[in-house]
């Protein structure tokens, strides 16, 4: 079940989060906050197996929960894998695309910041 948590504090890196990995070596979660979710859009997207990635960028702050499958991301010229429960913030103004590396459908929550007009 998904908390309403204030965003973390990113240096502006993409970096990647395994859940899995930080129980595994004891990595203390931080304090929980409630936030005001007015200010961030989420969306629920859906990367099927064989979509062909189109680099982009935007000047939101993007934060991606993978739910299931794997996929690789670059973001400015770095790549990521992430699999399930693994996280990702990509900075505004980042290039970044993401491709299915798994041949299941790849579900993610997306948090953006400041929100997107056109998702209103």
């Amino acid at each position: 079940m998904l908390q309403a948590m204030a965003p973390p504090t990113f240096r502006f890196l993409a970096v990647p989060y395994n859940a899995n990995a930080a129980r595994r070596h004891h990595i203390t979660r931080p304090k929980r906050r409630a936030t005001n979710w007015a200010a961030y859009d989420k969306a629920l997207h859906r990367l099927m197996p064989g979509h062909e990635p189109r680099p982009h960028s935007h000047v939101h702050e993007q934060i991606v929960l993978i739910l299931a499958g794997t996929i690789r991301f670059h973001v400015n010229g770095e790549q990521h894998l992430v699999g399930p429960n693994g996280l990702l913030a990509i900075p505004p103004s980042a290039e970044h695309w993401g491709e299915a590396v798994s041949d299941e459908p790849v579900p993610s929550l997306d948090i953006f910041t400041p929100k997107r007009p056109e998702y209103l």
